[in-house]
């Protein structure tokens, strides 16, 4: 896991630490180092020349008499991920700092000071704290005083968290899969009685736990096909720029760009350039190994259309809507009729109650029937009169009133779908059906190869470790 505040112990040397590290080098030590007492780790100089200093350091050689000056130079910092890789140089004027030199992040974290050690201490002691020393420490036999009040023993303690196995490395504790699937548990133990909660719980945990370990895999290889450079300055660069990136789109405020990504879920600023950056990793890596394997073919487009060819060519639908009375409702009747010859919609006037054909839905009828055949040779209906009726509409036209049995009847043509889409209007869509399933296939074939290769705990024990602490945590107690 890459995280954000390795940046933060990059720093650039100065001449006094490259100057005693070319010392150590040379196993040489011209000039004496003089600890001041009382300081609280500091370090203080009196002659110090390293003449051979430099040469260690591969640098030009210090004139002697002089400090050793090592200047420290950092490659370029590219835009993205892809950049480490194709070795892409950015524009000059987007770099940060100047000439091109990278610098620590102002908002980073410092190192707090040293704490002055023992031998410091000692050296620094006044004759009063001498004489409290060990030497003169006493010895007085008989019983501990009382305590002020009686020693007590926890009740109801309470797992705050738990490490449940390790993935490619990596530990994982339950606190960490819980902010993922916590509200869920939670939301699903409220309507699910214990045995289906156990059974939907372990589903989510064991899917959690997969993704988990399919992406640490995933970004360990992304790393390892990274070039040597790229890998130890490449990512701290790029890892800089999205970053200042984040915080110029939030008015140049890194609080207000933590603000906006917590109501985003992200706890602040580093957990989103981290989730980025192996999103970016992970891309990357798909790209370069899957996407090359993946091609589609014209003759695969064609094939694909024959064996859906029903999927894209329906069954004709004819859709009609039907209005019912009494026949001995007259005045429903002079209604139905009076309200159609008006010019109110057919659908209109089936959705009213008079109607005794559904009216919910206008009285619809569905009628299939195969797309070559022939319009006046259908049996759309049972009843003869009906089916004759139907037969002599077109899509808009109504008939009406004719008498069925003991009804009287209204009967309207809505439309008649024939859809049918060539193999021209549908292949792309079939060809990257083609291309997503092609590539599930060889993403599982690849992460399965990796997988063989990590190391983790098994999932079945890690989710059943989760299961248990989820049970505890989100079951009421009655049903645990």
């Amino acid at each position: 896991m890459i995280r954000l505040a390795l940046i933060s112990r990059v720093r650039t040397f100065s001449p006094l630490l490259v100057a005693i590290g070319g010392c150590c080098a040379a196993l040489t030590l011209p000039a004496c180092v003089s600890v001041r007492a009382g300081t609280t780790g500091s370090v203080a100089t009196d002659d110090f020349r390293a003449p051979d200093a430099a040469v260690a350091l591969g640098g030009p050689r210090a004139e002697a008499g002089r400090p050793v000056a090592a200047e420290t130079r950092a490659s370029p910092a590219p835009d993205s991920i892809t950049g480490l890789i194709t070795g892409s140089t950015p524009d000059p004027s987007r770099e940060t700092g100047s000439a091109g030199r990278w610098r620590p992040d102002p908002a980073s974290p410092r190192p707090s000071p040293l704490r002055p050690s023992a031998f410091e201490r000692a050296r620094t002691s006044t004759p009063d704290e001498a004489r409290e020393s060990i030497l003169d420490a006493s010895v007085r036999v008989g019983e501990p005083p009382p305590s002020p009040e009686p020693s007590r023993g926890v009740e109801g303690a309470v797992l705050i968290d738990s490490k449940v196995g390790d993935l490619n490395g990596e530990p994982i504790y339950a606190n960490e899969i819980f902010a993922v699937v916590g509200d869920r548990l939670r939301a699903e133990a409220q309507r699910l009685d214990r045995n289906a909660w156990r059974q939907q719980a372990r589903r989510a945990l064991r899917e959690d736990l997969t993704r988990r370990l399919e992406t640490s895999v995933l970004e360990a290889e992304a790393r390892a096909s990274l070039p040597p450079e790229a890998r130890r300055q490449g990512l701290i660069a790029v890892v800089q720029r999205m970053q200042a990136d984040t915080i110029a789109q939030n008015f140049g405020s890194r609080e207000i760009a933590n603000q906006r990504l917590r109501e985003q879920g992200f706890r602040d600023l580093d957990e989103y350039v981290d989730a980025r950056l192996r999103g970016d990793l992970i891309s990357l890596q798909i790209r370069r190994v899957i996407d090359r394997r993946v091609s589609v073919s014209f003759q695969e487009i064609q094939r694909a259309y024959e064996n859906a060819f029903e999927r894209f060519n329906p069954p004709a639908v004819a859709v009609f809507h039907q209005i019912e009375v009494p026949t001995g409702d007259e005045s429903a009747i002079r209604s139905v009729a009076s309200r159609l010859e008006g010019g109110e919609t057919f659908i209109d006037v089936a959705r009213d109650r008079v109607n005794m054909r559904t009216p919910e839905t206008g009285g619809q009828t569905r009628f299939e029937f195969a797309r070559d055949a022939a319009w006046e040779d259908l049996r759309i209906f049972n009843v003869p009169v009906l089916n004759e009726v139907a037969l002599s509409l077109s899509p808009g036209e109504w008939s009406g009133p004719f008498e069925v049995g003991s009804t009287t009847r209204w009967l309207y043509l809505d439309r008649v779908e024939r859809l049918s889409r060539s193999l021209y209007d549908v292949q792309e869509l079939l060809r990257r059906e083609i291309e997503n399933a092609k590539q599930n296939f060889e993403f599982d074939r690849y992460t399965r190869s990796l997988l063989s290769a990590a190391t983790y705990t098994d999932l079945d024990e890690m989710t059943e470790r989760l299961l248990e602490i989820a049970s505890q945590r989100y079951l009421p107690p009655e049903t645990r």
